[in-house]
């Protein structure tokens, strides 16, 4: 599904960038990596963060912390994490790292662009025209492992032409490996063959699901599905634990949040099933096994894993303030995980640990600004800050 010109190169980067690449390649970005982690924020700027009064008051401190200038903070943070993805793409001598993790918003970015053009094509309908399709495609609904063409995709121009992309721009997630705008007109413009495969194969079938049921909420189930294979894929090509592992753990954790969730709301053993992602430690099957299980016994699955302070939370998920609680005790496991780079003196570890340490200071600062923006108390934000990197500052 690629160009002939964009797989030449891809082939070509991967000669270089192998995923079994000499530790020895990964002394200078280590040495670098090394001297960058000492611009975390020590607990002395965290804490002049929480008092701050204004946005004003943020933008200095992240100044002073080396984040890029910009008009106001958000738009320093987001630049910040832009700008850590770039550096990590040309820093890495192994590019499967950097693709793994922009995996993430490129499934982000094809759910925004599909939701609006299928918006767009289902306006374009009279509600008798979808009543009659949807009783045909329902009669020949997608079989697992059935081939997905290009085909049959909806007319997205409709008889205006398509639409500009417009209002979802602002949300979209950078950098991606394909630019949000070109994905939007090439999906728009059913020129899917240009995409990178994985991309291009999931519009096409992520579609092909909608159009059996006309729910949007069938795009993300399959998008999510679809990222995290990806995102497992590549992993496995870097034949890195430390990365592994920290993917593992956070399918785990998404997992027993799905499980949480749909025992809270009474979803159904089914509807856990088809949102549970593959690739933990933790097989989707046992999860989806515990759906009508007893909280003790749920507890009890979890009691020997990483996970069981999580598990104990699940009694309370229905309280308010416990998403919120648990957010931070996830957040503060996945930290766990990359701590353990604080001992390898060579290695991708040590880059990807700055990096993602670098995402979670950023998450902490946007709780802090948010918390400011709409006039809520100190201590929450405080109670809402999740554990920083280098523990000893």
């Amino acid at each position: 599904m690629m160009s002939s010109a964009l797989q030449e190169r891809t082939a070509s980067r991967g000669k270089q960038k192998s995923g079994t690449t000499a530790p020895g390649d990964y002394a200078y970005i280590s040495g670098l990596t090394k001297a960058l982690e000492l611009r975390l924020l020590d607990q002395a700027r965290m804490n002049r963060l929480l008092e701050a009064e204004d946005a004003d008051d943020i933008s200095r401190i992240l100044l002073e912390s080396a984040y890029p200038p910009g008009s106001n903070p958000e738009d320093m943070l987001r630049d910040e994490a832009t700008n850590l993805f770039i550096w990590l793409r040309k820093h890495m001598p192994d590019d499967s790292y950097v693709d793994a993790l922009l995996t993430f918003h490129d499934g982000h970015n094809l759910k925004l662009v599909l939701k609006k053009l299928l918006m767009i094509w289902v306006a374009a309908k009279d509600d008798q025209t979808l009543a009659e399709q949807t009783m045909l495609r329902d009669q020949s609904a997608p079989q697992a492992g059935e081939e997905n063409g290009f085909d049959s995709l909806p007319d997205f121009g409709a008889a205006d032409g398509i639409p500009p992309p417009g209002e979802i721009l602002p949300l979209v997630q950078m950098p991606a490996q394909v630019e949000p705008a070109r994905l939007y007109h090439l999906v728009a413009e059913h020129r899917l063959p240009e995409l990178p495969d994985w991309i291009g194969q999931t519009a096409s079938e992520a579609i092909r699901h909608y159009m059996h049921r006309y729910d949007l909420g069938e795009i993300d189930l399959f998008i999510d599905q679809r990222t995290w294979q990806q995102a497992h894929k590549l992993a496995g090509l870097t034949e890195n634990e430390f990365f592994q592992n920290w993917l593992r753990c956070r399918t785990d954790l998404v997992n027993l949040d799905l499980l949480l969730r749909t025992r809270l709301l009474r979803s159904g053993q089914r509807t856990l099933e088809r949102a549970l992602i593959s690739g933990g430690r933790i097989s989707a099957q046992e999860v989806q096994l515990l759906y009508s299980e007893s909280e003790e016994a749920v507890k009890a699955f979890y009691a020997n894993t990483p996970y069981a302070e999580l598990a104990d939370l699940g009694r309370q998920y229905s309280k308010p303030g416990q998403a919120a609680r648990f957010g931070r005790v996830v957040d503060n496991l996945l930290m766990d995980q990359l701590r353990t780079a604080r001992w390898v003196v060579s290695g991708p570890e040590v880059p990807l640990a700055w990096v993602l340490a670098r995402l979670a200071e950023i998450k902490n600062i946007r709780i802090i600004l948010t918390c400011l923006r709409n006039g809520l108390p100190r201590s929450m934000a405080q109670d809402l800050i999740r554990d920083g990197y280098l523990l000893w500052r």
